[in-house]
């Protein structure tokens, strides 16, 4: 069997994939101890978390080592909208309806203080998504494209089947968004506010990736 990376950042699906690849009887990891980890790497075959907040961090998918050290790996990109992911994000990291936004703070932009409650790092969250998705449709579309699949498994109710095909595998299983209602708290109208903001300022890279996404399966 193949090794199939799910190169696509957190808060997209992890845990419904890692669910999927369990149904497949694949030896999958839930974890982001595998990344540079070849120990962890060489004893599995599935591996649906890890990766960066940020980008340019050694924390960040070094997926094209992995294209070339594994020449018959597979990689999916798993993907969900802009608004939803963010939302999903800042939920994740103890954000609520109550949180008070701290001062921005440039220094405290890292990949250790993700948690960080400004809107500098809701800015860096979007930016990076943008960025990183960007930056794998180019390498996989100047190599081979056959080799990655890009996907929302949030919305898509083909997602099983559309796996299936691509991995060559037949699992007859319904993929649940496992993490729907673990975080059952909502934000405050201003984070809202601010986040459709800067979605607005970004909105053109942001359609233009979309589109690329709904092309590259069908081309």
């Amino acid at each position: 069997m193949p090794k199939i990376f799910c190169i696509g950042l957190h808060k997209t699906g992890t845990s419904s994939l890692h669910h999927y690849a369990k149904n497949s009887n694949l030896n999958s990891t839930h974890s982001i101890n595998w990344n540079n980890n070849f120990i962890k790497i060489n004893s599995c075959d599935f591996f649906c978390d890890g990766g960066s907040h940020f980008n340019n961090t050694d924390k960040e998918f070094n997926f094209i080592d992995l294209y070339t050290r594994y020449p018959d790996s597979k990689f999916i990109l798993q993907t969900r909208d802009t608004k939803k992911w963010v939302i999903s994000k800042c939920k994740h990291c103890g954000w609520a309806n109550n949180t008070v936004l701290e001062r921005n703070d440039i220094t405290k932009l890292k990949h250790d203080t993700w948690i960080y409650k400004s809107i500098l790092n809701i800015e860096k969250f979007i930016t990076h998504k943008i960025v990183y998705e960007s930056k794998v449709m180019d390498f996989f579309e100047k190599n081979d494209k056959s080799r990655l699949l890009i996907i929302d498994i949030t919305t898509n109710k083909d997602s099983c089947a559309i796996l299936n095909k691509f991995l060559g595998i037949n699992v007859i299983s319904e993929i649940p968004h496992v993490n729907k209602c673990q975080y059952i708290s909502e934000l405050s109208t201003i984070v809202i506010n601010h986040i459709d903001k800067i979605l607005e300022k970004h909105k053109i890279s942001i359609d233009k990736n979309t589109k690329r996404m709904d092309e590259w399966n069908s081309s």
